[in-house]
Protein backbone atom coordinates (compact mmCIF):
# COMPACT_ATOMS: atom_id res chain seq x y z
CA UNK A 1 0.00 0.00 0.00
CA UNK A 2 2.63 2.54 0.69
CA UNK A 3 4.27 1.61 -2.59
CA UNK A 4 1.08 1.89 -4.26
CA UNK A 5 0.84 5.79 -2.70
CA UNK A 6 3.92 6.82 -3.93
CA UNK A 7 3.13 5.39 -7.48
CA UNK A 8 -0.31 7.63 -7.48
CA UNK A 9 1.98 10.47 -6.30
CA UNK A 10 4.30 10.28 -9.03
CA UNK A 11 1.53 9.55 -11.32
CA UNK A 12 -0.43 12.54 -10.34
CA UNK A 13 3.01 15.01 -11.84
CA UNK A 14 2.60 16.68 -9.47
CA UNK A 15 5.40 19.96 -9.09
CA UNK A 16 8.21 18.82 -6.32
CA UNK A 17 7.78 22.60 -5.06
CA UNK A 18 4.39 21.73 -3.80
CA UNK A 19 5.54 18.30 -2.39
CA UNK A 20 8.43 19.23 -0.58
CA UNK A 21 6.55 20.63 2.76
CA UNK A 22 5.19 17.52 3.25
CA UNK A 23 7.74 15.40 2.35
CA UNK A 24 10.07 17.08 5.26
CA UNK A 25 6.96 16.84 7.46
CA UNK A 26 7.18 13.18 6.63
CA UNK A 27 10.86 13.05 7.06
CA UNK A 28 10.72 14.79 10.28
CA UNK A 29 8.22 12.73 11.58
CA UNK A 30 9.83 9.46 10.38
CA UNK A 31 12.90 10.75 12.42
CA UNK A 32 11.20 11.16 15.62
CA UNK A 33 9.43 7.99 15.40
CA UNK A 34 12.94 6.41 14.78
CA UNK A 35 14.50 8.07 18.05
CA UNK A 36 11.29 7.43 20.26
CA UNK A 37 11.01 3.67 19.83
CA UNK A 38 15.02 3.27 20.16
CA UNK A 39 14.69 4.66 23.80
CA UNK A 40 11.40 3.01 24.46
CA UNK A 41 11.83 -0.27 22.95
CA UNK A 42 15.14 -2.65 24.15
CA UNK A 43 14.33 -5.77 23.63
CA UNK A 44 16.46 -8.16 21.02
CA UNK A 45 19.52 -8.18 19.83
CA UNK A 46 21.44 -5.23 19.49
CA UNK A 47 22.63 -3.70 15.94
CA UNK A 48 23.35 -0.45 16.83
CA UNK A 49 24.55 1.37 20.09
CA UNK A 50 25.61 4.95 20.68
CA UNK A 51 25.17 5.92 24.34
CA UNK A 52 21.78 5.75 25.46
CA UNK A 53 20.63 5.37 21.48
CA UNK A 54 20.08 1.83 20.91
CA UNK A 55 18.49 0.10 18.03
CA UNK A 56 17.95 -3.64 17.98
CA UNK A 57 17.02 -6.28 15.46
CA UNK A 58 12.81 -5.95 16.80
CA UNK A 59 12.84 -2.79 17.28
CA UNK A 60 13.49 -2.20 13.56
CA UNK A 61 10.65 -4.00 12.64
CA UNK A 62 8.52 -2.55 14.64
CA UNK A 63 9.77 0.89 13.22
CA UNK A 64 9.59 0.13 10.30
CA UNK A 65 6.42 -1.24 10.75
CA UNK A 66 4.52 2.05 12.48
CA UNK A 67 6.31 4.09 9.82
CA UNK A 68 4.89 2.28 6.86
CA UNK A 69 1.07 2.73 8.20
CA UNK A 70 1.83 6.22 8.70
CA UNK A 71 3.59 7.37 5.70
CA UNK A 72 0.86 5.47 3.54
CA UNK A 73 -1.50 7.23 5.19
CA UNK A 74 0.07 10.56 4.97
CA UNK A 75 0.95 10.20 1.18
CA UNK A 76 -2.61 8.82 0.56
CA UNK A 77 -4.19 11.85 1.83
CA UNK A 78 -1.22 13.96 0.41
CA UNK A 79 -2.65 12.15 -3.30
CA UNK A 80 -6.13 13.07 -2.62
CA UNK A 81 -5.24 16.92 -1.14
CA UNK A 82 -2.98 17.75 -4.54
CA UNK A 83 -5.20 16.20 -7.27
CA UNK A 84 -8.67 17.53 -6.26
CA UNK A 85 -9.65 20.91 -5.08
CA UNK A 86 -11.64 21.57 -1.80
CA UNK A 87 -15.04 22.15 -3.34
CA UNK A 88 -14.75 18.47 -5.01
CA UNK A 89 -13.51 17.06 -1.82
CA UNK A 90 -16.50 18.28 -0.01
CA UNK A 91 -18.72 17.33 -2.60
CA UNK A 92 -17.46 13.74 -2.64
CA UNK A 93 -17.76 13.80 1.07
CA UNK A 94 -21.43 14.94 0.66
CA UNK A 95 -22.54 12.38 -2.01
CA UNK A 96 -21.53 9.82 0.71
CA UNK A 97 -24.16 11.76 3.49
CA UNK A 98 -21.85 13.20 5.15
CA UNK A 99 -23.68 16.25 7.27
CA UNK A 100 -22.83 19.72 5.92
CA UNK A 101 -21.24 20.87 9.08
CA UNK A 102 -18.67 18.27 9.28
CA UNK A 103 -17.74 18.78 5.36
CA UNK A 104 -17.59 22.95 6.18
CA UNK A 105 -15.81 22.75 8.77
CA UNK A 106 -12.96 20.35 7.05
CA UNK A 107 -13.07 22.89 4.12
CA UNK A 108 -12.54 25.86 6.54
CA UNK A 109 -9.25 23.26 7.56
CA UNK A 110 -7.80 22.86 4.19
CA UNK A 111 -8.32 26.31 3.50
CA UNK A 112 -6.68 27.76 5.51
CA UNK A 113 -3.71 25.08 5.97
CA UNK A 114 -2.05 26.95 3.20
CA UNK A 115 -3.03 30.56 4.51
CA UNK A 116 -1.40 29.14 7.73
CA UNK A 117 1.79 28.42 5.88
CA UNK A 118 2.02 31.94 4.57
CA UNK A 119 1.83 33.30 7.67
CA UNK A 120 4.60 31.70 9.27
CA UNK A 121 7.18 31.94 6.00
CA UNK A 122 5.82 35.95 6.36
CA UNK A 123 6.80 36.29 10.11
CA UNK A 124 9.86 34.04 9.19
CA UNK A 125 11.16 36.33 6.45
CA UNK A 126 10.70 39.40 9.09
CA UNK A 127 12.50 37.82 11.55
CA UNK A 128 15.04 37.33 9.15
CA UNK A 129 15.03 41.09 7.82
CA UNK A 130 15.36 41.60 11.55
CA UNK A 131 18.82 39.97 11.33
CA UNK A 132 17.57 36.96 13.06
CA UNK A 133 19.10 33.70 11.84
CA UNK A 134 17.46 30.54 11.53
CA UNK A 135 19.64 28.52 9.83
CA UNK A 136 22.80 28.44 12.24
CA UNK A 137 23.27 26.14 15.11
CA UNK A 138 22.06 22.32 16.10
CA UNK A 139 18.37 20.73 15.05
CA UNK A 140 17.64 21.91 18.62
CA UNK A 141 18.75 25.41 18.57
CA UNK A 142 16.55 25.76 14.88
CA UNK A 143 13.83 24.50 16.84
CA UNK A 144 13.87 26.88 19.84
CA UNK A 145 14.07 29.07 17.16
CA UNK A 146 11.43 28.73 14.98
CA UNK A 147 8.98 27.71 17.87
CA UNK A 148 9.72 31.36 18.63
CA UNK A 149 7.49 32.26 15.59
CA UNK A 150 4.37 30.34 16.77
CA UNK A 151 3.38 33.29 19.15
CA UNK A 152 2.42 35.57 16.27
CA UNK A 153 1.00 32.61 13.84
CA UNK A 154 -1.37 31.47 16.89
CA UNK A 155 -2.17 35.57 16.91
CA UNK A 156 -3.08 35.81 13.52
CA UNK A 157 -5.10 32.43 13.04
CA UNK A 158 -7.29 34.10 16.38
CA UNK A 159 -7.35 36.91 14.28
CA UNK A 160 -8.66 35.40 11.07
CA UNK A 161 -11.36 32.96 12.80
CA UNK A 162 -12.71 35.91 14.58
CA UNK A 163 -12.76 37.50 11.06
CA UNK A 164 -14.02 34.47 9.56
CA UNK A 165 -16.59 34.31 12.65
CA UNK A 166 -18.27 37.76 12.16
CA UNK A 167 -17.91 36.63 8.37
CA UNK A 168 -20.89 33.98 8.63
CA UNK A 169 -22.72 35.49 11.66
CA UNK A 170 -23.22 38.44 8.74
CA UNK A 171 -24.59 36.14 6.14
CA UNK A 172 -26.97 34.54 8.57
CA UNK A 173 -24.87 31.37 8.89
CA UNK A 174 -26.62 28.53 10.88
CA UNK A 175 -24.53 25.66 11.82
CA UNK A 176 -27.36 23.27 12.33
CA UNK A 177 -29.20 24.07 9.54
CA UNK A 178 -32.54 22.98 11.01
CA UNK A 179 -35.16 23.00 8.22
CA UNK A 180 -32.78 24.32 5.81
CA UNK A 181 -32.50 22.20 2.78
CA UNK A 182 -28.90 22.94 1.02
CA UNK A 183 -28.23 22.93 -2.49
CA UNK A 184 -24.79 23.39 -5.11
CA UNK A 185 -23.88 25.06 -7.50
CA UNK A 186 -22.46 21.58 -9.28
CA UNK A 187 -23.95 18.19 -8.18
CA UNK A 188 -21.64 15.62 -7.63
CA UNK A 189 -23.10 11.89 -8.45
CA UNK A 190 -22.18 8.52 -8.43
CA UNK A 191 -20.87 6.91 -11.88
CA UNK A 192 -20.21 3.34 -12.72
CA UNK A 193 -16.52 4.36 -12.17
CA UNK A 194 -17.16 5.08 -8.30
CA UNK A 195 -19.12 2.18 -7.72
CA UNK A 196 -16.19 -0.27 -9.35
CA UNK A 197 -13.56 1.85 -6.95
CA UNK A 198 -15.60 1.56 -3.62
CA UNK A 199 -16.56 -2.09 -3.78
CA UNK A 200 -12.90 -2.78 -5.04
CA UNK A 201 -12.03 -0.87 -1.91
CA UNK A 202 -14.43 -2.63 -0.09
CA UNK A 203 -13.42 -6.43 -1.01
CA UNK A 204 -9.82 -5.58 -0.39
CA UNK A 205 -10.70 -4.19 3.39
CA UNK A 206 -12.69 -7.27 3.93
CA UNK A 207 -9.99 -9.74 2.47
CA UNK A 208 -7.40 -7.96 5.21
CA UNK A 209 -9.99 -8.20 8.03
CA UNK A 210 -10.31 -11.97 7.38
CA UNK A 211 -7.12 -12.48 6.62
CA UNK A 212 -5.98 -10.67 9.50
CA UNK A 213 -9.11 -12.76 12.22
CA UNK A 214 -9.08 -16.54 10.46
CA UNK A 215 -5.65 -16.88 8.62
CA UNK A 216 -3.48 -15.00 11.16
CA UNK A 217 -1.57 -13.00 8.95
CA UNK A 218 -0.31 -9.25 9.95
CA UNK A 219 -0.53 -11.12 13.68
CA UNK A 220 3.57 -10.83 15.12
CA UNK A 221 4.51 -7.15 14.63
CA UNK A 222 1.01 -5.92 15.76
CA UNK A 223 0.82 -8.16 18.91
CA UNK A 224 4.21 -6.97 19.63
CA UNK A 225 3.40 -3.43 19.48
CA UNK A 226 0.09 -3.86 21.31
Amino acid sequence: MLAFSLILLAASRVELRILRPFLQVAAMFSFLITISWSFFFRGGQVVFQLGAFELTYQGLLIIATVLVRILTLMFLSLFLLVTNSESDLIQGLRAVKIPYLVTFIMMLALRFFPTLINDFSTIKDAQMARAAEFQKGNVLARAKKNVALLAPLIVISFNRALTMSVALESRGFLPSGIKMKRVNYKEKHFTTKDYVISATILCFVSFVIFARLYLGWFAGISTTVG
